[in-house]
This record gives C-alpha cells, sequence and structure tokens, in this order.
C-alpha cells in the first residue's frame, strides 16, 4: 500500500534485500501505474530502506526515494552502486558496484546529450551551454526551481561557494522558463554564478521529472562523474569541495 496526498493506494512493489560486503540495505521497485511492469523510467520509483525492513515512508524530497531513471545512482553510506537493468516483471535486478560499472553504461547517452545543454538566458533568449571548460575547472551543474528547499540550497551556494577550491565552478539552471520570476530572484538574492533556465528542450538532456534540487558533477571536460544528486547528498560532497585548514 503506498499512502500519500490522495490517500491509500493500492500498488505492486519487488523487494530485495541486498547483503554484500559494501553495502546492507533493502531496494524496493514501485509500479507507480499498475500495469504490473516495472522499471519504467519517468514513472516508477526506487526506494532505499533498512534491511529486512517491510514498510517504509515514501517521500519523494528524501535521499533514499526517486523516480526511476535510465541509469540510477544508489548510494548507502559511502558506497555507490549502479542499477543497471531490471526485467519487466521486477523479477530480475542486475544492481553493480559503483567502482566495477564501465563508464558507458552510467552515463553515455547523457553525456552525448549534454556536450550541449539548450537554456534560455534572463532575458529568454535561447543559448547553449558547453560544460567543457576550458579553463580547467569542473563544475557543479544544479537544477532548482522556486520551492524553499531549492531557493534555500542556492542561497547556500552563494554564501559558501568562496569557501570551496578554485578549480570549481557553479552553473544553475531554474526549472521555470519565466525570466519575470528569475529576475525577481536574482534581484533579492544576487548570485556570483550564472543561472539560466529551462527551454522547451532542455529536458531531453536533463531528468525535469526528478524533484529539485538536484545536481550534475563533470569534470573540466564536461564528463559526468556523478548525477541526480540530491540536497543531503550535495551537501556531502560540497564539504569536499572546502580546502581543509592545516593541522584540522
Amino acid at each position: 500500500m503506498l499512502v500519500g496526498p490522495q490517500g491509500v493506494q493500492k500498488v505492486a512493489t519487488r523487494s530485495v534485500d541486498v547483503d554484500i560486503p559494501t553495502g546492507q540495505f533493502r531496494l524496493s521497485l514501485i509500479d507507480m501505474n499498475q500495469n504490473n511492469l516495472f522499471g519504467e523510467v519517468g514513472i516508477d520509483l526506487v526506494v532505499l530502506s533498512p534491511h529486512q525492513q517491510e514498510s517504509v515512508p515514501i517521500n519523494l524530497g528524501t535521499a533514499n526515494v526517486g523516480i526511476l531513471r535510465p541509469s540510477n545512482i544508489i548510494q548507502v553510506d559511502r558506497n555507490f552502486f549502479l542499477l543497471r537493468n531490471i526485467e519487466p516483471t521486477g523479477k530480475a535486478i542486475e544492481l553493480i558496484v559503483w567502482e566495477r560499472a564501465p563508464l558507458n553504461a552510467v552515463v553515455a547517452s547523457m553525456q552525448a546529450r549534454m556536450k550541449q545543454i539548450p537554456v534560455h538566458n534572463t532575458a529568454q533568449e535561447e543559448t547553449h551551454l558547453s560544460l567543457r571548460n576550458e579553463s580547467g575547472k569542473s563544475t557543479l551543474l544544479i537544477v532548482w526551481d522556486y520551492q524553499d528547499a531549492s531557493t534555500g540550497f542556492i542561497r547556500e551556494l552563494q554564501d559558501q561557494q568562496a569557501n570551496w577550491r578554485k578549480d570549481w565552478q557553479v552553473i544553475s539552471i531554474n526549472m521555470m522558463d519565466d525570466p519575470e520570476a528569475l529576475n525577481h530572484f536574482l534581484e533579492q538574492t544576487p548570485l556570483g554564478f550564472p543561472a539560466y533556465m529551462m527551454s522547451n528542450q532542455s529536458c531531453r538532456v536533463l531528468d525535469c521529472h526528478a524533484l529539485p534540487p538536484y545536481a550534475f558533477f563533470l569534470d573540466d571536460k564536461g564528463r559526468i562523474f556523478q548525477q541526480g544528486i540530491k540536497a543531503e547528498g550535495l551537501r556531502s560532497w560540497l564539504a569536499q569541495l572546502t580546502p581543509r585548514k592545516p593541522n584540522s
């Protein structure tokens, strides 16, 4: 049973307890449209919960619940796994340790699309982002909206970015194609990093069905090495971008 804003909904689920040296957890798939098919990208849910726990609160705003993507990266403590393949009935799931995952299995499709990301600037003019950085900087690309969780995180980025290592840059894309709303926000909260808006073509590149804020980390050549990171995971990653003080 799935309990949500519309009340109690009966849905089919498939769960498996994962118990390997690098992690122990329960992985569940939820057939959201009740068509007896699992692993439908952009529709079904993937849920992480404690090992052998029979029920867990479902909230898309939490890091342990997400909409299925072409390649889901799962973080358990400090371990990363790739959910690479799901048999349509949900009875067979291929889950591999991140370090053993071939790069093309994780990001090849999105990597090709992200070479040029169509966006609108604050004047609502069409432009393209190229995330290959000639200055040698890696990139945090964050997708956000005007909900408190997103705007609060954007303000955190603005407040903290001066403390990060200098080999990183931030680029932000707002989910709404609304220059008036974006410019109003920027008047209230001036940002030291670029802010763009989604165009009609942006969703072909980015996972627009995910719940903002979420982010991608890319190296200086524009290659993805982490994607779809939500707020709490982002804070953990960003802590690593702050140089350690001597003897601390």
